[in-house]
Order: C-alpha cells, then sequence, then structure tokens
C-alpha cells in the first residue's frame, strides 16, 4: 500500500541586524622638566617683511596723524579732572538740553513730549536729538522735530535749540557722519533715510531723503551708522525692523541702495 502525507509550517521570519564598535586611538606624550627647559623668546628679534601691514600702515597713518593734531587743539576736556585715586569717576550733570522756545509755525507743542534720538557730531561740539510723541498708535503720521545744540558755545542756551527743523514724519534713529561735521542722516517711522546739511546756504537742512521702492525700508529705521569702504568710500547703513540692512552712498543722493 502507498500513502501520501502533506504538511505546512509558518514562514521562517529572518532578521538582519548591524552594530559597529567604536574606534579607539592612543597616545602619548613627553614633555621636559621645566628645570632643564630653557628660555622661550615671546618675540622674534629679527624684522620680517610684510606687504600687508605696510599697506595698513600707508593706509591709517594719515588718518590717525590727523585725529592726533584735531585733538591738540579741543577744549573738551579743558576743565575735566581726573580723579587717579577713586576706582570710577563721578559724572556730573552740565545741561539738560530741552527746547522750551518758540516752534516752527503749524507745529503742535505735543510733538517735544518725548527724545526719540541722540547724536553726537565728529567734533564732539553740536549734539542733535529728535523729538516725538511716544504714546500715539500711528506715528506714521505724527510729527516730528529735529533740534540741535552747539554745546562749547558761551551762548549755550539749554531751554533754547540753535536750529530746528519739523519733519512730518517721526524720527526714530540718527547718525552724524564720521569726519564731515555737518552732515547728519536720519531715520524715519516710515521707512524713510534722510540726510541734513547743518547750516546750509538758504537755511534748506532736508538734502536728500529715499524712496519707496521694493528695494528700500517700509517699516521704522531702528538704527543708523556710518562706515568706509575701499570701493565707496563713507557709505550710510540703515537697518529696520522689516528685516533689511541696506548700504547708501550720499554720491547717488539716496536715489537706491548701493
Amino acid at each position: 500500500p502507498t500513502a501520501s502525507v502533506a504538511c505546512a509550517t509558518d514562514p521562517i521570519e529572518v532578521a538582519h541586524a548591524k552594530t559597529q564598535a567604536p574606534r579607539v586611538r592612543e597616545g602619548a606624550s613627553q614633555t621636559e622638566d621645566a628645570e632643564e627647559c630653557g628660555a622661550v623668546r615671546l618675540a622674534r628679534d629679527y624684522y620680517v617683511e610684510s606687504a600687508e601691514l605696510n599697506a595698513f600702515l600707508a593706509r591709517s597713518t594719515p588718518e590717525l596723524e590727523e585725529a592726533l593734531h584735531r585733538n591738540l587743539g579741543t577744549t573738551a576736556f579743558d576743565n575735566h579732572d581726573v580723579s587717579w585715586e577713586d576706582e570710577r569717576d563721578v559724572a556730573t550733570c552740565l545741561h539738560s538740553l530741552r527746547h522750551r522756545a518758540a516752534l516752527p509755525p503749524n507745529t503742535p507743542a505735543s510733538v517735544l513730549e518725548s527724545c526719540t534720538a541722540v547724536s553726537w557730531n565728529a567734533t564732539g561740539s553740536v549734539v542733535a536729538a529728535a523729538y516725538g510723541p511716544l504714546d500715539r498708535n500711528d506715528w506714521e503720521s505724527s510729527e516730528s522735530v529735529l533740534c540741535t545744540w552747539s554745546v562749547m558755545r558761551r551762548q549755550l542756551d539749554p531751554s533754547r535749540a540753535d536750529h530746528t527743523l519739523q519733519l512730518p514724519c517721526c524720527l526714530v534713529s540718527l547718525a552724524f557722519h564720521r569726519v564731515e561735521p555737518d552732515l547728519l542722516a536720519g531715520g524715519g517711522f516710515n521707512g524713510d533715510v534722510m540726510l541734513f546739511r547743518l547750516g546750509a546756504a538758504g537755511g534748506e537742512a532736508l538734502a536728500c531723503k529715499s524712496s519707496l521702492t521694493e528695494y528700500t525700508h517700509a517699516w521704522p529705521v531702528l538704527q543708523l551708522a556710518w562706515t568706509h569702504t575701499p570701493q565707496l568710500g563713507h557709505v550710510l547703513t540703515s537697518l529696520s525692523s522689516d528685516g533689511r540692512l541696506l548700504v547708501w552712498s550720499p554720491a547717488n543722493r539716496l536715489a537706491a541702495p548701493a
């Protein structure tokens, strides 16, 4: 007799896994006894010619000499007595500058409620302050007043600014030029970047301002700073709350960012 039998089993489960052992490296070092080591020179006793250093010295020496000669004639620290015994000097308030005289025509007195920006010029003799309301929701349409005082004048009047300029938009940042003491940059709440030439002939202090385009600021200009580049010379940088950092050249009268 013949019999056939069949059976089935479950599939065999197979799993693959890998492992990796970390690599180990050993090293050893040996130092000499401090008493056996000789003195180590911290500086070379010979001169190494460097073209990069020579170029830097040739470029910066005239500016340094000019600054030193200018400092010889300044009187900014004539009445300042340095106390070498105390750990820190005591600062005293010489003047509290606040314009209380007559404002330009059609300027409300409320614009002097708060100071929104301050900047000193290159010689340290003129301080500029921008005033505007801080408790209003619509700064863009709020007026502002720019005031300047020459603090080195004998006829200084803290309650009367030497120059006052009414602006249709509130200024939130100011920055004087690093070299030209009469060139002042201002940043507006509406995104405008402005250049003022203080003491300009004809009384027109506003030299130029930027235009609203897709490449310029549309939000408040929170900070301004002057810097120098080899290609463009002195340029103005502006930082806005819209996240843009722009570089401007006074040569094109702020027609477009550089």
